[in-house]
């Protein structure tokens, strides 16, 4: 599952030229034309699990939202793991982690 505040968050990667990726709608197209990725909408609940005390480990909104989305999925009885680099994320240790 791809949380779609990711999904977004790439786009502005690639909109202010941080990556080698030229055209955030290609990107946006190719995502969705991956029959591997589902992208996993941001919804209230995801809003309302952000609230909680684990979340707000997490101090960027973005990242915050991301991680409530990956937190309301195992809430729901799902093996989450995130990939990420982030040092924040890492260090709040509340989902498992690729790095």
């Amino acid at each position: 599952m791809l949380p779609l505040i990711a999904l977004i968050e790439a786009v502005l990667v690639i909109e202010k030229g941080r990556t080698s990726l030229p055209d955030p709608f290609q990107f946006f197209k190719r995502i969705q034309q991956d029959e591997r990725i589902e992208i996993d909408e941001l919804t209230l609940d995801i809003f309302q699990r952000s609230l909680q005390p684990d979340a707000q480990k997490i101090p960027e909104l973005h990242d915050r939202l991301i991680v409530s989305t990956g937190l309301y999925i195992q809430d729901l009885g799902h093996e989450v793991v995130i990939l990420t680099k982030d040092a924040k994320i890492i260090q709040a240790a509340v989902l498992p982690i690729v790095l």
